[in-house]
């Protein structure tokens, strides 16, 4: 099974959604993209790299592909539990006091 299959578990019902079967702070947010949409990035539906568009219009491919790196590095960086931090640490502190007073 390949590792970002791994890295989540589904969970069924009315709170579905995916459960994370791993560490958070060894499973990426690309990892996380391409577990759940199976590829990092489409357009209409099809992989930049497969993408030829004609003539001057040519280089909007190049710029799919390099957007694609670009999001693939800095995601490929951030952890799920980095991610989780930071949102933490950004929360208004009458929301995190709410929180936890539910």
């Amino acid at each position: 099974m390949p590792c970002h299959r791994r890295a989540r578990r589904p969970s069924i019902g009315c709170e579905g959604g995916y459960w994370i079967g791993r560490d958070a702070a060894t499973i990426t947010v690309a990892q996380v993209v391409t577990a759940v949409d199976g590829e990092f990035l489409t357009l209409r539906g099809e992989r930049p790299d497969s993408l030829d568009y004609p003539g001057s219009a040519r280089l909007v491919s190049e710029l799919w592909r390099s957007l694609e790196a670009a999001a693939q590095a800095v995601l490929g960086r951030m952890t799920i539990a980095e991610l989780a931090e930071a949102a933490q640490m950004s929360a208004p502190a009458s929301a995190s006091a709410s929180a936890v007073s539910a």
